[in-house]
């Protein structure tokens, strides 16, 4: 079964003229490049001519500007790139829950009828619109704002006053600015589709395995998904550590006072990302004790059977009185319900919290390499998340 957010037929034919998909799929590789180039390269060109991309006409000169690289030749990147993996793993998703027989075969029509649902929610013209018309607001708002805010002086023109936007700095508020939040919010709409999916999947009377061996009822295979959806985190993490960056640098603030805003980014995005998948707990929870019930009744008899046998026997005989039958019912049921009682009522596993976590703060940390030595932001870092 397909993805649903497999790109749309007009989508790749445009793409197709435009050299940037073959063989029905987008080149993300190619696109995240020419989209580096169109958003980030002008901006080089205009402070060049400006005198402001280094040097001493700005006090903040473009090439100084962490920010910048950040959002521009990283977070830009980063949110073309995700698509490919999350449609894959989406695919290789659905596929498992249908071989696994999480899905039975009377509720394969109804999983199809979601996963089409769910792939015009994704390619709705209307929603499409609305994402436009918000990056076109923000351009609009960024025009307005930019001046009344500390921002570095390469973006307004030389000695204007009251300040005005230089050609970079319209090329930044009106052109690259909102493609970067445009990207994000073609990935933050993704995640909102995939969320409903995830929702009408928790509704359907699914096979679930308590035993299973990844100890998720054989949900495992859908915190892979999520793995994707970390690249939201790790675009917004590296902008937010290169104004962290710029703070620093520029205007003298300390690392420790931006404690809180990094421990609630971090929280934020552990809920965002991984808050979805809750909606399989009250399910996990149920399926739960009702295999905890059932291997419980077959662990008495088993255990009943074996205190049986070795109230018959006297102590000399107990090892040769046992057969492997038993021996081996025993172990199996105890094993199994030890298994019961150990599942997960939520298909989160240590794994998938640490890619969060390393996706919302290891980015972070890269604009502030070239300001502090390495151990003092170890430290430092340490302090602000714990």
């Amino acid at each position: 079964m397909q993805s649903p957010f497999a790109p749309g037929p007009r989508g790749l034919r445009i793409a197709a003229r435009l050299g940037l998909a073959r063989d029905g799929s987008v080149r993300a590789g190619r696109l995240a490049a020419v989209l580096v180039v169109f958003a980030w390269l002008p901006l080089l060109v205009l402070t060049l001519m400006a005198g402001t991309a280094y040097g001493g006409r700005a006090s903040v000169p473009f090439v100084s500007d962490f920010l910048h690289y950040g959002r521009y030749l990283v977070a830009l990147p980063i949110l073309v790139l995700i698509h490919p993996y999350i449609d894959r793993q989406v695919t290789l998703a659905l596929a498992s829950l249908r071989e696994a027989g999480l899905v039975r075969p009377a509720d394969e029509a109804t999983l199809r009828d979601h996963v089409e649902r769910a792939r015009r929610l994704w390619l709705s013209p209307l929603a499409r619109l609305v994402l436009f018309g918000l990056a076109i607001a923000s351009a609009f708002l960024m025009v307005r704002t930019t001046a009344a805010i500390d921002a570095p002086d390469w973006i307004f023109r030389p000695g204007s006053d009251p300040r005005d936007l230089s050609a970079a700095g319209w090329w930044n508020s009106a052109v690259g600015g909102p493609l970067v939040r445009l990207l994000f919010l073609f990935a933050l709409w993704k995640l909102l589709v995939w969320s409903w999916f995830l929702l009408q999947l928790a509704r359907m009377p699914l096979n679930y395995q308590p035993m299973h061996a990844d100890g998720c009822a054989g949900l495992s295979i859908l915190e892979r998904v999520q793995f994707g959806f970390s690249g939201i985190a790790a675009a917004l993490s590296i902008q937010f550590g290169c104004i962290i960056a710029d703070a620093v640098g520029y205007r003298g603030l300390e690392l420790a006072s931006f404690r809180l805003p990094v421990a609630v980014f971090v929280v934020l995005m552990v809920f965002i990302l991984l808050g979805p998948l809750a909606v399989f707990i009250r399910p996990l929870l149920v399926a739960s004790i009702r295999a905890e019930q059932s291997f419980h009744a077959w662990y008495s008899r088993a255990s009943h059977e074996v205190d049986k046998s070795l109230k018959q026997l006297d102590s000399e005989a107990v090892s040769s009185g046992l057969t492997s039958p038993q021996i081996s019912s025993l172990t199996d049921a105890a094993t199994l319900y030890s298994g019961a009682l150990q599942a997960r009522k939520i298909p989160v596993t240590s794994r998938g919290l640490a890619a969060v976590l390393g996706a919302s703060i290891l980015p972070m940390c890269i604009p502030l390499l070239p300001l502090l030595p390495l151990k003092e932001i170890a430290a430092r870092l340490a302090k602000i998340v714990m």
